[in-house]
């Protein structure tokens, strides 16, 4: 790549000793590449690298849970804490937004344990996607960063269409 157009400052940002940095985390294993994810995704959590899809994948196996999406949000005791945004299965015996919060945060502490634990389990309508399907992640961070987590006793959650989620 020669550069980003007219955009020297882009370029030299992308650049690494004539190579792109496209910001994806891959491995090989057994000759066949792996992309992971990207670096801009990674949770660092008092000195700790979270892959959010790790935290992701469990979320998606409890039977409520339709979609996740998990971010890491400013903390001031540890730089960057766990937070998961998640549409559920609305099922009239589904437990409300409250409940399912903990019950949630319980199952990914018996399979991860408490460091990967999101601090914050918002439930939502949707999750905001690119007209292609693709999550948008940095939507989702910027919500559950701008917003306080719903209070105890405070009625449902809302979705990014303002519906009530609970």
């Amino acid at each position: 790549m020669d550069g980003y157009f007219r955009n020297d400052a882009a370029t030299s940002a992308a650049m690494t000793d004539g190579w792109l940095d496209t910001g994806d985390l891959g491995f090989v294993h057994e000759g066949s590449l792996f992309v992971a994810g990207r670096a801009d995704d990674v949770i660092i959590k008092g000195g700790e690298n979270l892959s959010p899809s790790e935290i992701e994948d469990v979320l998606l196996r409890h039977a409520s849970v339709q979609a996740a999406a998990v971010v890491g949000i400013p903390d001031p005791e540890w730089g960057e804490t766990v937070a998961a945004a998640v549409v559920v299965d609305q099922r009239p015996d589904s437990p409300g937004s409250e409940q399912l919060a903990e019950v949630l945060r319980s199952w990914v502490r018996d399979h991860l344990g408490s460091l990967k634990t999101p601090t914050r389990v918002d439930v939502w309508d949707e999750l905001p996607a690119t007209a292609t399907g693709k999550l948008l992640r940095r939507a989702v961070r910027d919500r559950l960063a701008s917003t306080d987590p719903p209070a105890a006793g405070a009625g449902p959650a809302t979705g990014p269409s303002g519906g009530a989620t609970g």
